[in-house]
């Protein structure tokens, strides 16, 4: 126990005059400062699944506006909002009459350019059928170039047929991916442009999720050859596994963090982009010291445990790996056996007297 002095004072009062003095007669009494009680706990060697949560948020593997190619009222609507659609699956239809007034004159057209085509190769077969000396030779190239001229125009006609069948063809939009659609931003009557959004299509299958990972993790955990799962809100485990997609190509210098998308299969729809939920990055079984977390003190320039030596309790700096329930995993700072204080720590300092009230297996 250690022992300290108490300087004890007389005090005289005087209570006519109202006047008190310290009196100068003192005596020192010796006094003993308890031992502080503690709980302890034994540094032990064991086997843990290294595990590091971080907050994720669900997004869409794919997000599409659906935008019309064309300037034309909208007719129908063909899907149910919030529902499933298909790639491939009409979602709305415009007005088509112009367009397909369109697709029949440029079919005429054609059909004119195939007859000039005709006319004039038979002309030109004709003047290189006769006799060389009754056909001048630029009537012959007259003729030839005019076949050229017909065959040209031929392909133009095809061409502007083939641009107003795709007008035409684009008066029916369909979905370009499967996934659930939102609300229909235009209904039928309203006249669209190009660029205009009528409805928006997520892909939620599989799913992404993204978390920002500490950039001390991520030199630790950048292949992510564990196991990655989700915690949802209602504390349930997400019934599938992720696989890493890829890291962002960039640290924010801000955080110390860089983003880490995750892949999931969500074939019963529980993810739903923009939600959030906790990602948890676990790896195969690592030998470790593991101590109560109680034990752990976080410093200004570190982590650091009490250590019970000779009934004196010491500072030990330590350099923890993770949590695991209600233990700490640590890397290194202390020694198997090592007795660390996990109650009463806030009653002691580095060399106090300590009295262990109980000691935890």
């Amino acid at each position: 126990m250690k022992k300290f002095q108490t300087l004890i004072f007389f005090v005289t009062v005087n209570i006519f005059s109202g006047l008190f003095f310290i009196s100068s007669s003192a005596y020192a009494q010796d006094e003993e400062i308890p031992a502080a009680l503690i709980k302890t706990s034994k540094a032990q060697y064991g086997y843990v699944t290294p595990s590091v949560e971080y907050i994720g948020k669900v997004e869409a593997a794919q997000t599409v506006n659906i935008c019309p190619e064309l300037s034309a009222r909208i007719s129908k609507v063909f899907f149910k909002e919030g529902a499933f659609v298909k790639a491939g699956e009409t979602l709305f239809t415009l007005n088509a009459g112009q367009f397909q007034a369109t697709v029949n004159l440029r079919k005429a057209e054609l059909t004119r350019a195939e007859a000039n085509l005709n006319r004039a190769q038979k002309y030109f077969s004709r003047l290189k059928a006769a006799d060389k000396r009754s056909v001048p030779a630029a009537d012959v190239d007259t003729a030839e170039a005019e076949v050229k001229q017909a065959q040209a125009e031929i392909l133009e006609a095809k061409a502007q047929l083939q641009l107003a069948q795709i007008d035409l063809n684009n008066t029916r939009i369909k979905a370009p991916i499967s996934g659930r659609i939102g609300r229909a931003l235009y209904t039928a009557g309203n006249y669209v442009t190009p660029g205009t959004v009528l409805a928006v299509i997520v892909q939620v299958d599989p799913i992404r999720v993204s978390f920002n990972m500490p950039d001390r993790d991520f030199l630790q955990n950048k292949n992510l050859d564990g196991r990655a799962s989700l915690i949802l809100a209602d504390g349930s485990i997400y019934e599938a596994t992720g696989s890493k997609e890829f890291n962002d190509n960039v640290m924010n210098s801000d955080t110390g963090t860089i983003t880490t998308w995750l892949k999931f299969e969500n074939k019963n729809n529980k993810l739903f982009p923009g939600g959030l939920v906790r990602v948890e990055l676990s790896s195969d079984e690592e030998r470790f010291i593991v101590i109560p977390q109680t034990a752990v003190i976080a410093g200004s320039d570190g982590d650091y445990v009490y250590v019970v030596e000779n009934n004196k309790a010491h500072i030990k700096k330590i350099v923890t790996a993770f949590e695991q329930g209600n233990n700490i995993a640590v890397r290194s700072g202390i020694n198997e056996n090592d007795i660390v204080i996990v109650e009463g720590i806030l009653s002691v300092y580095d060399g106090a007297e300590v009295s262990i009230q109980e000691q935890e297996n």
